[in-house]
């Protein structure tokens, strides 16, 4: 489970500390897809991360993983 949560933990981390949609871009290019609309894709995972961050900080043993 570590290294999921770890992997969780980081993609929560980009969106919830990027300062502009080409730093979040940069760092999950598959956003750059004709095929997606990336303001809706990166609003929707904004939420994701927000809601997420909420879960977490229920569970004292995975605060360890977010940063």
């Amino acid at each position: 489970m570590g290294k999921n949560i770890t992997d969780l933990a980081e993609f929560i981390n980009i969106f919830e500390t990027a300062s502009s949609k080409s730093e979040i871009l940069d760092k999950h290019i598959d956003l750059i897809n004709p095929y997606i609309d990336s303001d809706k894709a990166i609003d929707m995972y904004r939420r994701f991360a927000q809601e997420t961050r909420v879960v977490f900080n229920s569970y004292p043993n995975l605060k360890e993983y977010m940063r």
